[in-house]
């Protein structure tokens, strides 16, 4: 395969056998797990599980009704159209990294931290405060941590008055069920427009700032700064005026 263009994909957030599947599939035009594991150079039982996640991030999908399920890619300007839009987002990000940069006596606290347990683990200190603000996706969250979405659900429904967050999600059936199971309970939610994709995840509370990369690998950015986590709620109260209830 071509390596340069697999670097490219690996270079806009792609593993290397995501990489090599869309590839493939770009030059085969369609085909079945079995021609794309041939072509892509790869065992077949990966090529099924990677091409579940390439179709839930939008970059493949399946045709026709046939016993044997194939596969195209999607068209590339899909792509770019979607690196564009983490690019606009990190402009409208722009002002508030620098604001911190600008200020050499002043270290804000940064913490990795890699896998679902660690996620799941964060997520748990996020709920014990009164308040929080969010930017996710709830389609996207069913699939890599399903039982923090319940857990969330189950939180609300056992405390309604201790937990009072606003959240923008995109429109989603997941995310429309997700909203009306948590509305009467003290929650404030509203949507993206149609069509609109997070493979970010946003949490706002206290002096923090948590950023989820939901997706492959799974990982949390925990910025910890009051300056920097009041500019984020202004910016949120900028997008939560623009979402739909």
């Amino acid at each position: 395969m071509d390596a340069p263009l697999l670097q490219s994909l690996r270079d806009i957030g792609m593993t290397e056998k995501e990489a090599r599947i869309y590839l493939a599939l770009l030059e085969l035009g369609e085909g079945t797990a079995t021609s794309i594991a041939k072509k892509a150079e790869l065992k077949r039982p990966i090529v099924y599980v990677t091409l579940e996640k390439l179709h839930k991030q939008g970059y493949v999908s399946p045709t026709g009704q046939a016993k044997i399920q194939r596969f195209t890619a999607a068209d590339p300007l899909q792509i770019f159209n979607s690196e564009q839009t983490r690019l606009t987002n990190l402009k409208y990000m722009l002002p508030l990294l620098r604001s911190l940069y600008s200020k050499p006596n002043y270290k804000p606290r940064f913490n990795y931290y890699e896998g679902k347990e660690a996620i799941l683990t964060v997520y748990g200190e996020i709920s014990r405060y009164p308040k929080a603000f969010f930017i996710s996706s709830i389609d996207r969250l069913n699939t890599f941590v399903p039982e923090e979405v319940k857990r969330w659900e189950k939180g609300y429904t056992v405390d309604t008055k201790h937990h009072k967050s606003m959240h923008i999600l995109t429109d989603t059936p997941a995310d429309r069920a997700f909203a009306k199971s948590i509305v009467a309970m003290h929650q404030q939610v509203r949507l993206f427009p149609k069509g609109t994709d997070i493979n970010m995840d946003f949490s706002i509370y206290g002096n923090k700032v948590a950023i989820t990369s939901i997706g492959d690998p799974l990982f949390i950015i925990v910025i910890e700064s009051q300056e920097l986590a009041n500019s984020m709620v202004v910016l949120f109260m900028v997008l939560w005026q623009s979402a739909r209830k």
